[in-house]
């Protein structure tokens, strides 16, 4: 496990876990409030480019492929382990 850095247009960053198991890779911890936060859905694609050191500028985009706009504020979030 391992964590990365979540950086948005707006300058809000997240705090995500990295997990790799069996030659895959995924978001896991910190996901899941990232995804109910920007309210990403079935349609949504998300552009990351990553920046090294565990750090990804990402860009959201809803269904009509439009960059949507980036709420100023966000959520106080801790990482908590699912172990």
């Amino acid at each position: 496990m391992s964590l990365v850095c979540l950086k948005l247009p707006s300058g809000s960053e997240w705090i995500v876990e990295l997990r790799r198991w069996d030659g895959e890779v995924w978001f896991d911890n910190g996901w899941p409030e990232f995804s109910k936060f920007y309210s990403l859905d079935c349609g949504h694609w998300l552009v990351f480019r990553y920046e090294g050191n565990s750090k990804f500028n990402v860009c959201i985009f809803d269904k009509s492929c439009t960059e949507i706009e980036y709420p100023l504020t966000m959520p106080k979030m801790e990482l908590t382990s699912h172990d």
